[in-house]
C-alpha cells in the first residue's frame, strides 16, 4: 500500500537492503575463512588481496542502504502526512554525527600531548561514559519516535 501511495517501491527498496546486508555478512564469512588474518614474520597482518574491493562494495552497499532509507521514510512522511518520519531521520543523523564526535573527541583525548590534569581526566571519562551510553539511549528514543509515527498512520487510516 505504502508503495502504491508513494510512487516508491518501497518493498523492493526494503528486500534490497535485506539482500545486501545478507550478501555482505555472508562474503564476509567466506573471506574470513579463505583469508585467515595470521601474523606476519614481522608481526604484521597478512593481506587480504580482496579486502580493497571488499571495501569499496561495502562503502556503496552502505550508501544504497542509507539512501533508501531516507527515501522511504521521507515517503511515509509525505503520504500519511505525518512529520514524525522525518523526525525519526533528523534524530538518527544527529545521534549519528554525535557518535562521530564522541569518538574524535576520544581520538583526540588519546592523542593529546598535554600532560593529563584532573580536568582532562574528567572530561575523558564523561566523553567515554557518553560513548558507552550514547547507543543504547539512541536505540531507545529512535524507536519510541519510528513506534509514534506508525501509531499515527493508523490513527490516520482509522479515521479515513
Amino acid at each position: 500500500k505504502i508503495s502504491a501511495l508513494s510512487g516508491i517501491k518501497a518493498a523492493t527498496l526494503y528486500r534490497n537492503c535485506i539482500i545486501i546486508c545478507v550478501c555482505f555478512f555472508a562474503l564476509a564469512l567466506v573471506l574470513n575463512y579463505l583469508y585467515p588474518r595470521e601474523p606476519d614474520a614481522d608481526g604484521g597482518q597478512s593481506d587480504n588481496p580482496f579486502a580493497a574491493i571488499f571495501g569499496l562494495a561495502l562503502f556503496a552497499g552502505v550508501i544504497y542502504i542509507i539512501v533508501a532509507w531516507f527515501r522511504i521514510n521521507f515517503s511515509l512522511a509525505r503520504v500519511s502526512g505525518v512529520s514524525t518520519f522525518r523526525t525519526y531521520v533528523w534524530l538518527c543523523v544527529g545521534l549519528f554525527v554525535l557518535n562521530i564526535l564522541c569518538n574524535a573527541a576520544i581520538i583526540a583525548i588519546a592523542i593529546s600531548s598535554e600532560p593529563r590534569t584532573e580536568q582532562v581526566s574528567a572530561l575523558a571519562i564523561a566523553v567515554v561514559m557518553l560513548k558507552l551510553l550514547l547507543p543504547f539511549a539512541a536505540l531507545i528514543i529512535t524507536g519510541i519516535v519510528h513506534l509514534l509515527a506508525w501509531s499515527k498512520i493508523e490513527k490516520i487510516s482509522a479515521e479515513v
